[in-house]
């Protein structure tokens, strides 16, 4: 009586154990999978460095992604430093009618001037945002407010987050057919979802972009895996060993 008391107690904790180390594979999967994810993340999409030139793309008048408007004095479409506090300068081209009449419309929100900015350098995931153009239209010319603000959000792997553009007023300058539009204003650099500002370049350091949350991440999953061998084997390996010691002795 005492052998089969015995046998149905080690059936129902074996089945017991059973269901725990099922929930057991179960989390470690759930770690596992995480664990990959993130550092897919971390690959697929790896941050800015510090310094380095963020670019935006801009709708044309047939509505196919390009470069954003050129500056003249440089010759280059508008970037930003990543990661830079700076005064943006810039002019932009009004060299004919069609340029002209697309900044009338962009004053009438005829149109919208709608652009992107890659949320990281390998350019698969685009941050949208658009150019507000602030003026009034004459019957020979138009008058355009000159400054635009441009803010940036980042997160702590120097990806970007969101990007705005927004027109402060300013001086109004009567453009007209040949006539350049000098663009100017403050460009500035958040981390996180609020106005936090970068406290140096430093965090902005290329080593940092991957390798300290990799390391934490494969600490954690080494732990994981090391504490669940470590269980299995105590209950499949060295419990039934003890169990069968101790019924020898009685």
């Amino acid at each position: 009586e005492y052998g089969g008391t015995f046998l149905i107690d080690q059936y129902v904790r074996n089945s017991m154990n059973h269901q725990k180390d099922q929930q057991l594979f179960f989390k470690f999967k759930l770690v596992l999978v995480f664990g990959l994810y993130t550092l897919q993340a971390q690959h697929y999409f790896p941050g800015y460095k510090a310094g380095e030139e963020v670019y935006m793309e801009c709708k044309d008048e047939s509505g196919a992604w390009g470069p954003g408007p050129n500056c003249l004095e440089t010759g280059a479409p508008v970037h930003f430093p990543f990661g830079e506090d700076a005064l943006h300068s810039c002019t932009w081209s009004v060299s004919n009618e069609s340029d002209y009449e697309h900044f009338k419309r962009l004053i009438t929100r005829e149109e919208t001037w709608s652009c992107r900015i890659s949320l990281s350098p390998k350019g698969q995931i685009y941050i949208p945002f658009f150019i507000p153009i602030w003026g009034f239209v004459e019957e020979s010319h138009v008058h355009i407010n000159t400054h635009m603000n441009f803010i940036f959000h980042s997160d702590h792997l120097s990806r970007l987050m969101a990007v705005a553009a927004y027109p402060v007023r300013d001086e109004f300058q009567l453009i007209q057919k040949g006539i350049a539009l000098k663009v100017h204003g403050p460009v500035k650099w958040f981390k996180g979802h609020f106005f936090h500002d970068f406290s140096s370049r430093a965090m902005f350091a290329p080593d940092t972009n991957t390798g300290t949350p990799v390391i934490v991440l494969w600490s954690l999953v080494s732990a994981m895996m090391t504490l669940i061998i470590s269980i299995l084997y105590y209950r499949h390996r060295l419990r039934p060993q003890l169990v069968r010691k101790l019924v020898k002795q009685d």
